[in-house]
This record gives structure tokens, C-alpha cells and sequence, in this order.
């Protein structure tokens, strides 16, 4: 897998996991908001029905003072409550969500009906008989309150309660299961994401340090240029590693084909300071010849012959030099293109650590991302201690109205007992959902500062790339300054050999003259001495160009091969 792909998958676990972990957040929260908001509707279905059981005793109340006083302002009252109640019942009609629940509502309106026409009987029949209007009142009026309007009104109050009790339970076990499953995901994401993030930081650092030390043994002159950097990933430092195995290859094979072409110079040059020896010798023995000529023709003319055949070796030695010479440029020539393809070895290497360095960065951009959806998570949490708040000041005012109904609030008590319980519950839940956003932030900002350290490493490679590029272009001069030297060698190996050819010439011409005749004794003693400075000269070329490859041979000594 390729650097940049590990890096992705990598940055898009991250992603995926917030959003995940995001989207789960809001989801139970909306199950929460709804469970809240269906505990609030039983709430308030208890606290109509509590109103309704209220006015109902203020009703008989009413009714009773009125049969005890007989004043008119008792019936006035009766009615008012009388229409509080059947508000109240039409309040839970609207309010009721099951077909049970409008039943029960339904059995509780058709009981208050039958109470008030009841009660309304009771008044109109106060003035034509009191005894009766008192029995009314305290039989069948006070048996349909009792009987049937009073206890549907308590069984759908501890049907409410009991409904009431199981929400809350049921909001706090989901909540907690909610905690546990977030803290599950967020332990198993940190863990995945920095175990998977070290493997590919290491994977990207060891081959890097393993190229840069290699580098920089080529740098300082001491390469062992017969090692090889091995990556068993398939990714860019894999091909880096094969493009700088492949460089150090022809890099080597320059290095052995200028270590042959210097062998071939320095024995070359060896036989050619042998041929000049041999022609500076043979030059002197011609010299004393010709002296002896001067008093002796015969043995003038053997010596000329003695000469011709040494000349005749001596050009032959030439002619091998020269021909060497000529192979040894163009070797040179061949190794001067082999550098030029090295340096752009090392240039490819330059841009691929450049590509390396770019995916750094976009890397780093994507941690910043994440770190950026970590916060708008701690803006939901935030949202949720908001409506944990409001919702503890629901359960207050739910507090106080339970106070103000005395002992018949008390189970109203209870349930806005449990909903602040919920709403501190959900709270905590909301800070406990923070700190762990504040971890993942830290863990973020740690990965950014181990992939800058990864950005630092490649910095540094790209240094060092660069150095070794600087070096071969030196090497590249230097074998451009040999390949010139040797083509001047060349060319004056083939000015010696014209110089032989001509010298040989010479000596035919003063063979065939000696024959002839002995007058051309002093000519032929003038060109002997010039031919014997001309061995010198070819002598001192001979012992350049030796010493030329000597030099070549130690520079190649520094590589290991």
C-alpha cells in the first residue's frame, strides 16, 4: 500500500470514527429528548388529574356549605369549579396518547357528569326541601364520587406513576449503556488509530535513515557501494529504495569500468615507458654508431641496419599505445554518461522525497480537520448541559408545585424527584463525553508532532540527497578532466608514432644512402641526435601518463566494490 493511501486510511478512520461516534451522540440524545419529553406528558397528565381531584373536593366543599348556610354564592362558586374540572378533562384529552388513556378519560368525564347533574339537583331541591337535598347529596351523589368517579381518577394516577417510574428507569439504563458503549468506541478508536499510526511512522522512517546513512557514507567518501537497501513494503520509499539501489548499481559499474580503464592506462603507459626506453637506448647505440661510421662504412651500414630493426619495434610499441589510448577515451567516454544517468538518479530520488515531503503536509492538514470536528462535538456536549439545566428547573418548579398541594403532592414530589436526578445524570454523562473529546484532542495534537518529526526526517533526507547529488557532479568533472587529459595522451601518442614513422623513414633513407655512398655521414648523425631527444620527450609522456593513472586508481580506492 502506498504512503499516501496508509496516510488516508488512516486520517479517514479518524473521520469516520467522530462521525460515528457524533452521529450515535445525537441519536441516543434525541431518544433522551423524546423519553424526557413523554415523562414531561405524564407529569403533566398527573397534575391535571391531581387539579381535577382537587376542585372535585372544593365542589362538595362548596355543596355542603351551601346546604348548611343556604347562601346563593356557594352555587356561583360550584360552577366555576365545575368548569375548571371539565377543562381539566379536556386538557387529558388532548394530552392522551393511547386508546386506553382516552377511555379512562372518557369513564372519568362520563362519572363527573353524572356527579354534577347530581349536584345541580342538590341545589335546585334545597329550596323546596332541605332534608331531601342532604340525603341526595350524601347518598347518590356521594356514591358516584366514591364509587366510580374518585377511583378511576386514582387507578389512572398509579397507572401514571407506575409509567412514570418505568420511563425513568428506563432513560437511566439507556444513558448508562450510552456511556459505556461511547467510552468503549472512543478507547478502541484511540488505540486502533495510534497503533496502525505508529506502524506507518515507522515504516517511513527506518527506510529513510537506512537510505540517509547510506547517503552520507557517499557523502564522506567511505561508500561500500556493494550493499543493498531492502524495503518489503510496496509504497514509495520501496521505489525509492529500488531507485537508489539501481543508482548505486551504476554507480558501481562506473567505478569498475574506470577501475579497468585505469588498469588499462597504467600498463599501457608501463610498456609505453618501456618502448621509449627501448627507443631512447637504441637512439644512443644509433648515435655511437655513427661515430663509428665515420671511420668504419661497413660498419656504418650494419648499424643503420641494427637501428632500422629496433626503430621498427619501437613503432610497432607505439602503434599498441596509441591503439589503448584511443580505447581507454572512449571508455571514458562511456563512464562520463554513465555518471550523467547517476545524477539524474539522485535528481528522481530528490523528487520523490519532495512527493514524500507533500503528502507530510497534507496529512498534518487532515489531523488539523479532525481536530476541528472534536470541538463541534464539545459544542453538542455543551447543548446537552444546556438542556440538562433546563431540565433540572422543570423538575424545581415541579418541586414547588408538589410543596404548594401539600400531602396530596407528595408522588408528584417523587417524580420531580427523579427527573433532577435525571437531568444531574445527564450532566455528568454530557462532562464525561467532554474529557474524552479532550483526550482525542491530545492524542491529535500528538500525532501531528510525531508526522513533524516524519516532516523533519524528510528534510533531512532531501539535505542529504542533495549533497550526494553536489558529489557526483564533482565525480562527473572529475572523469570529464581524465577523459580530456587521456584525449590529449591520444593525441600525443599519435604524434609520437607520426614522429617513429617519420624517424623510420629516415633511417631507410640513410641505409639505402649508406649503400650508395658514405658523404651523408654527418646528416645522418644530426638526425640521430635529433631522434634522441625526441625518446626523451616521448619518455617524459610515458612517465604523465603513468603517473595520471596512478591518481585515477586511488580515487577509485575510495569505493568499495
Amino acid at each position: 500500500m502506498k504512503i499516501r493511501h496508509k496516510l488516508f486510511v488512516l486520517l479517514g478512520t479518524l473521520i469516520a470514527s467522530l462521525i460515528l461516534l457524533g452521529a450515535f451522540s445525537i441519536f441516543e440524545l434525541n431518544k433522551s429528548h423524546r423519553d424526557s419529553t413523554e415523562l414531561n406528558e405524564d407529569v403533566q397528565l398527573q397534575r391535571q388529574l391531581k387539579h381535577i381531584q382537587y376542585r372535585l373536593a372544593g365542589l362538595s366543599n362548596d355543596e355542603r356549605a351551601f346546604l348548611i348556610q343556604g347562601d346563593p354564592k356557594f352555587p356561583e362558586q360550584m360552577k366555576e369549579k365545575a368548569g375548571e374540572v371539565q377543562d381539566s378533562i379536556e386538557m387529558l384529552r388532548g394530552m392522551a396518547r393511547t386508546s386506553e388513556e382516552k377511555q379512562t378519560i372518557a369513564e372519568i368525564e362520563k362519572g363527573f357528569k353524572e356527579y354534577w347533574n347530581v349536584s345541580e339537583e342538590v341545589v335546585s331541591l334545597y329550596s323546596s326541601s332541605s332534608k331531601e337535598a342532604m340525603d341526595l347529596h350524601f347518598g347518590e351523589e356521594r356514591n358516584i364520587r366514591k364509587e366510580i368517579l374518585d377511583p378511576a381518577i386514582e387507578d389512572y394516577l398509579v397507572d401514571l406513576t407506575k409509567e412514570t417510574e418505568a420511563d425513568s428507569k428506563q432513560m437511566d439504563d439507556r444513558m448508562n449503556s450510552f456511556v459505556l458503549i461511547l467510552i468503549v468506541i472512543t478507547v478502541g478508536v484511540s488505540i486502533a488509530c495510534a497503533v496502525f499510526g505508529t506502524i506507518i511512522i515507522a515504516s517511513i522512517v527506518k527506510p529513510l535513515n537506512r537510505l540517509g546513512t547510506q547517503m552520507k557514507e557517499i557523502a564522506t567518501g567511505e561508500a561500500d557501494l556493494t550493499k543493498q537497501i531492502m524495503v518489503k513494503n510496496k509504497d514509495e520509499l520501496s521505489e525509492l529504495a529500488s531507485s537508489f539501489n539501481d543508482f548505486i548499481r551504476s554507480i558501481r559499474e562506473i567505478i569498475l569500468n574506470i577501475k579497468s580503464s585505469s588498469e588499462q592506462v597504467a600498463a599501457s603507459s608501463e610498456e609505453f615507458s618501456a618502448s621509449a626506453e627501448q627507443a631512447k637506448t637504441a637512439t644512443e647505440q644509433l648515435s655511437h654508431s655513427m661515430q663509428e661510421i665515420a671511420a668504419s662504412s661497413g660498419s656504418q651500414l650494419k648499424m643503420t641496419e641494427e637501428s632500422t630493426i629496433a626503430l621498427k619495434e619501437s613503432l610497432d610499441g607505439l602503434n599498441n599505445i596509441t591503439s589503448t589510448t584511443t580505447g581507454v577515451a572512449d571508455t571514458t567516454i562511456g563512464v562520463k554518461e554513465k555518471a550523467e544517468g547517476g545524477v539524474q538518479s539522485v535528481t528522481q530520488i530528490i523528487g520523490q522525497m519532495q512527493s514524500i515531503h507533500s503528502s507530510v503536509e497534507n496529512t498534518v492538514q487532515g489531523i488539523t480537520s479532525l481536530s476541528d470536528s472534536a470541538e463541534k462535538i464539545s459544542h453538542i456536549t455543551a447543548l446537552i448541559n444546556d438542556i440538562s439545566a433546563q431540565t433540572n428547573l422543570l423538575a424545581l418548579n415541579a418541586a414547588i408545585e408538589a410543596a404548594r398541594a401539600g400531602e396530596q403532592g407528595k408522588g408528584f414530589a417523587v417524580v420531580a424527584d427523579e427527573v433532577r436526578k435525571l437531568a444531574e445524570q445527564s450532566s455528568k454523562s454530557a462532562n464525561q463525553i467532554t474529557e474524552i473529546i479532550v483526550s482525542i484532542q491530545k492524542e491529535t495534537e500528538d500525532t501531528v508532532d510525531s508526522i513533524q518529526n516524519v516532516k523533519d526526517n524528510v528534510s533531512s533526507g532531501m539535505a542529504i540527497t542533495t549533497e550526494a547529488a553536489t558529489q557526483f557532479n564533482e565525480i562527473l568533472h572529475s572523469i570529464e578532466a581524465v577523459s580530456s587529459q587521456i584525449q590529449e595522451i591520444a593525441a600525443t601518442a599519435g604524434q609520437l608514432n607520426s614522429g617513429f614513422e617519420l624517424v623510420t623513414t629516415s633511417v631507410n633513407e640513410i641505409s639505402v644512402l649508406t649503400k650508395e655512398t658514405t658523404s651523408g655521414v654527418g646528416n645522418i648523425a644530426a638526425s640521430t641526435e635529433e631522434q634522441l631527444a625526441s625518446s626523451e620527450e616521448i619518455l617524459h609522456s610515458a612517465r604523465s601518463l603513468s603517473s595520471l593513472a596512478e591518481e585515477l586508481q586511488t580515487m577509485i580506492t575510495r569505493f568499495k566494490i
